[in-house]
């Protein structure tokens, strides 16, 4: 994969990638690299690691456990063969 980091090398971009992945520091928190995705509402989780390649590999395991939510979600939406029912709150 190729990623593209900024100059102090605390912001890691996937390129040419639409989710957005950036695994990246916060400020105050040492060297911990931490996962932000905003096209599937994940913004700064901790991925326990300072190591690149190991945050590489939960931010994927991260990823696909959000990805299968949506997908088990739109299933529903899409396959829902009930009448549709209005309630007012």
């Amino acid at each position: 994969m190729k990623w593209t980091v900024n100059k102090r090398g605390d912001i890691y971009n996937l390129a040419d990638n639409k989710l957005r992945v950036c695994i990246h520091k916060l400020v105050g928190l040492g060297d911990m690299l931490f996962l932000t995705c905003h096209p599937l509402n994940i913004d700064g989780i901790d991925l326990h690691t300072e190591n690149f390649d190991e945050a590489v590999d939960m931010a994927k395991l991260l990823i696909q456990e959000r990805v299968n939510a949506i997908y088990h979600e739109m299933q529903q939406f899409v396959y829902d063969e009930t009448d549709n029912e209005i309630s007012r709150y």
